[in-house]
């Protein structure tokens, strides 16, 4: 029995919702028939495709869905891309501060068992996408019942419920019982009431239909060569027989091969060509291409749609901006919210789309100096972001404060690199009555003014 197996067969024993019959009809594993009654079950989720074929005549599923191109290039671009970014995880300190944890916990390095960070992230992305749901069993917790490793279960095993009275979720795994508290469910996009995400594969099968539809029916087409590629017309009457013996003889005359075809009984060739743009098959495919990018919310040039213009900005990092914030952070809201709730209250996950939204050389300088010269990043944490050492003398951690920015009178003047120079004494070869030519001022005593008169 595997462990998953084990884990919900062990629940089910030891835990029971009512102390006996639930109340609301149990699922056994099997009957005297021998039969999974699961497989009847109303309320599981139900298979892309259950509600059976669409308009144009294609029953669509999980499958049949991702071997639609434009399908498979939306769903793997947002869970290629969800699933490559890195998370971290905060702490939120006394003061409202909130910190770096370095030693990131167990459950967020390695979620699912047998499954790295991003191998998980992407199964996650890859249920949501194509199902609407993604459900994952907590098959170990620590000594204070936090999870810290899952099991990822297919959707298409699981059937959920609301329980009558308190209207409590009940889950079962292929017909057998889970606790609520052991299975943790991310929906996607969700009804009031519901108590399960919508599966975009299930809302528009009629548009990923058509898509499936079109390249069948091309491919028949151009398989079977239904239409010729050229007449032979003559406007004498001639008989069925006459008819195949001319057929005949032009394919063995003619058949692959260019020879020069000679013609007579006033017979005449005609060619026949039939394009692409003459049967609508690109037109047809572009335009479904758009329809299926709108409901994953791709930006067309994403997809290779580069024959019209785009809205989703003028260059490359602001498009990448208006992805991440139009198609990305829904997602990523979803499985930050639930892996916080894996950890202790003061503690909560953020994915670091920085790579992502990450400008080119010369912009990202530009940004540097701006964030040195107002203060509010110093060398080493600019090296940190460049995935640089930091300074080892630790001049790098000093911060600039521009001296025009601060409030008036919190920055004092700078020293005055110079001290002043003490006055010079009077050279010596000049008299004491002052240089020649010059008057000696008045000292305002009887004697100076007795002096001045002899002169």
């Amino acid at each position: 029995m595997s462990l998953a197996a084990r884990a919900v067969r062990n629940r089910r024993e030891t835990r029971n919702w009512a102390g006996g019959d639930p109340g609301w009809g149990g699922y056994p594993g099997d009957n005297w028939w021998g039969i999974n009654p699961w497989l009847f079950d109303p309320n599981r989720i139900p298979n892309n495709g259950a509600l059976g074929f669409t308009t144009a005549g294609v029953n669509v599923l999980q499958s049949t869905a991702l071997r639609v191109a434009i399908v498979y290039a939306c769903v793997s671009l947002l869970a290629d891309t969800v699933s490559q970014l890195p998370i971290d995880v905060y702490q939120r300190m006394r003061n409202g501060e909130k910190r770096l944890v370095q030693n990131t916990p167990q459950i967020i390095d390695q979620p699912g068992m047998w499954l790295t960070q991003m191998e998980w992230v992407q199964q996650q992305m890859v249920a949501l996408l194509l199902r609407g749901n993604a459900f994952n069993l907590v098959s170990a917790r620590d000594e204070d019942g936090y999870p810290t490793q899952l099991i990822s279960i297919n959707p298409d095993l699981v059937s959920v419920r609301r329980r009558p009275g308190d209207g409590r979720t009940i889950y079962t795994v292929n017909g057998e019982l889970v606790d609520d508290y052991d299975m943790q469910h991310i929906r996607a996009f969700m009804i009031p009431g519901w108590p399960l995400g919508l599966s975009p594969v299930d809302s528009f099968s009629q548009t990923i239909g058509l898509g499936i539809a079109s390249e069948r029916f091309a491919s028949r087409y151009f398989a079977d060569n239904a239409t010729p590629s050229s007449v032979l017309e003559t406007a004498a009457d001639i008989t069925d027989e006459t008819a195949r013996e001319i057929q005949k003889r032009w394919i063995q005359s003619h058949g692959g091969a260019r020879y020069p075809a000679v013609l007579g009984g006033g017979l005449q060739f005609k060619p026949i060509s039939i394009t692409p743009e003459e049967s609508q098959f690109l037109q047809t495919q572009s335009f479904n291409n758009l329809q299926i990018a709108r409901i994953f919310r791709i930006p067309p040039h994403m997809i290779g749609e580069v024959d019209r213009t785009t809205s989703w900005g003028k260059g490359i990092e602001e498009q990448s901006r208006m992805f991440y914030q139009l198609s990305l952070v829904p997602w990523l809201k979803r499985l930050e919210d639930k892996m916080t709730s894996w950890l202790p209250p003061n503690m909560y996950v953020r994915f670091n789309p920085e790579g992502l939204l990450r400008a080119d050389t010369s912009e990202r300088y530009a940004a540097y100096l701006q964030a040195r010269q107002g203060g509010w990043l110093n060398v080493d944490e600019i090296r940190e972001k460049e995935d640089l050492p930091p300074i080892e003398d630790g001049s790098g951690a000093v911060y600039l404060q521009p001296l025009n920015y601060g409030p008036l009178g919190s920055v004092t003047a700078p020293e005055t690199p110079f001290p002043p120079q003490a006055p010079q004494p009077a050279p010596s070869n000049v008299p004491a009555s002052g240089l020649p030519g010059q008057k000696k001022p008045a000292s305002g005593n009887a004697a100076d003014a007795e002096d001045s008169d002899d002169a």
